[in-house]
């Protein structure tokens, strides 16, 4: 019988307030909260009434309809969201995909009659950005952010859509003000990342990844990154410490495992790297450049047949794209195999699941690879040279001794 006062009191006083909202704003938004309201309200009274006594599931659905969503209306309400204003958001957020211009039209008619209403401005601004109005979603995300500055959502949009229209340094700025403010915001530091990378500022992205590893030092891709922008800067031995750290973390990172190779191929190491190129073929994305680098450490090594097989794997495996044997016509190493090697016909252009910064950062090793084997080249042929030239001294020696006795 108590429940029973309680609820009816509540119910009753909820339907009454919300009634002379109706009356005082003049807006019929209400009349539907009312009529949910009025529906919980009579199944109250149809068990007062008759000898009806619903069961618990009934109960339920009476509180909710006649306490619990009047309740949580006013509640939105007293902190600022006006209930006409959240169905029209509503229903503007359901149209977006839908009918964008009667979203747009829903959203824009808020905001004339309430300028500083910030769920309006963000909506737009999304709105916006899946349209790809690039400018007019800016400075919606901006006002969206001016009314609520917490808004780090916004700020990162603002970077973002900074960073498509290519104004680099504009995103970055945001960026760094956002991670001053929120140092753990990982879409922050990855965006950031990328763009300096992308910059060649290679030397500011380490900063900003170190500085993420304090809040994220478990984060693979992080220490990938690293490892990355070190290649780029020709430090390979931090670049592999931090390969190594990122493939712990995560075993299937085959692209730190590829990079780690050509590292210690460019060291001189090639029993290690050889360990790597064999996990490598292991991987659709890396095996044919695994099984490429296995026919280099076979050449190096003596094992001209091993490296003719390993050749022709890399070659059937990349299908129509004629990279592989294109690149194997311009290594010195392969002169004398060139021959026993199938060439593929209708060569085309692969499709690679990797970023440009990843190819560019195997670009980088392969380049720096070919200079060292250069340089290697030039040592071994200056070795044979002296040699040489010692050869001939001592046997002119040899010839002199002979003729004095």
């Amino acid at each position: 019988m108590i429940e029973k006062i309680i609820f009816n009191v509540l119910a009753f006083t909820l339907f009454i307030i919300l009634f002379f909202k109706l009356i005082r704003k003049n807006d019929t938004s209400y009349i539907v909260i009312l009529a949910i309201e009025f529906v919980g309200i009579f199944l109250n009274f149809m068990e007062l009434v008759t000898p009806i006594y619903w069961n618990i599931w009934v109960r339920f659905l009476m509180y909710i309809l006649a306490v619990i969503i009047p309740a949580g209306i006013l509640w939105l309400e007293f902190k600022g969201y006006p209930f006409s204003e959240i169905t029209r958001l509503l229903l503007a957020r359901w149209l977006i995909g839908k009918d964008d211009r009667q979203a747009k039209q829903i959203l824009l008619n808020l905001i004339e009659k309430n300028p500083t209403s910030y769920p309006a401005h963000k909506t737009l601004a999304m709105l916006y950005e899946k349209q790809k109005n690039w400018e007019v979603a800016i400075d919606e995300y901006r006002r969206a952010v001016d009314l609520r500055n917490v808004d780090k959502d916004s700020y990162f949009k603002i970077a973002q859509i900074s960073n498509e229209m290519g104004n680099k340094e504009e995103a970055i700025k945001m960026l760094n003000h956002l991670l001053k403010q929120r140092p753990a915001e990982y879409r922050a530091t990855e965006l950031l990342g990328n763009i300096l990378q992308g910059e060649e500022r290679y030397k500011e992205a380490i900063g900003v990844y170190q500085e993420a590893l304090r809040y994220r030092p478990t984060q693979y891709e992080i220490y990938y990154q690293l490892g990355m922008a070190y290649t780029m800067l020709n430090d390979f031995q931090k670049a592999k410490e931090y390969y190594e750290k990122a493939a712990d973390l995560n075993s299937m990172l085959y692209h730190a495992k590829f990079d780690i190779g050509q590292i210690e191929l460019i060291m001189g190491d090639l029993v290690q790297a050889k360990e790597h190129f064999m996990e490598c073929i292991q991987n659709e994305d890396t095996e044919v450049g695994g099984y490429y680098y296995l026919a280099i450490i076979s050449i190096l090594r003596g094992h001209t047949d091993n490296a003719v097989n390993y050749l022709n794997l890399a070659i059937e495996l990349a299908g129509k794209d004629g990279t592989v044997y294109e690149d194997m016509l311009e290594e010195p190493l392969f002169v004398k195999i060139r021959m026993r090697v199938t060439k593929p016909s209708n060569l085309e252009k692969r499709t690679h699941k990797i970023t440009k910064r990843e190819e560019k950062v195997q670009r980088h090793l392969a380049e720096m690879y070919n200079i060292v084997g250069k340089l290697n080249n030039s040592d071994l042929e200056m070795m044979k040279n002296v040699k040489a030239v010692e050869k001939e001294e001592q046997e002119q020696q040899n010839s002199e001794i002979e003729k004095e006795y």
